[in-house]
């Protein structure tokens, strides 16, 4: 079995004021060794800073965007996608 590097990226978001269960982009800014973008394998909440939780959504994830969720309009979060 090959050992890896886990690969992070944090990103610090606030939920869109279109709506708290609206669908939003965010760029992740993920890339593997080589500076090549690499799309996300799972993220993780770092810091809530409001009473609210981000979900995913059906959209699928790119090497540039995951899309999320989130349960209040303006919710403020600070989240680590890793590869």
């Amino acid at each position: 079995m090959r050992s890896r590097n886990i690969i992070t990226s944090s990103v610090s978001l606030d939920v869109p004021y279109s709506g708290g269960t609206t669908e939003f982009a965010v760029t992740h800014g993920l890339v593997n060794e080589q500076g090549l973008a690499m799309t996300p394998r799972g993220w993780f909440i770092t810091r809530r800073f409001t009473n609210a939780d981000l979900s995913e959504t059906a959209t699928a994830w790119t090497t540039t965007t995951a899309y999320l969720k989130g349960s209040a309009a303006g919710a403020r979060f600070t989240v680590m996608f890793f590869g």
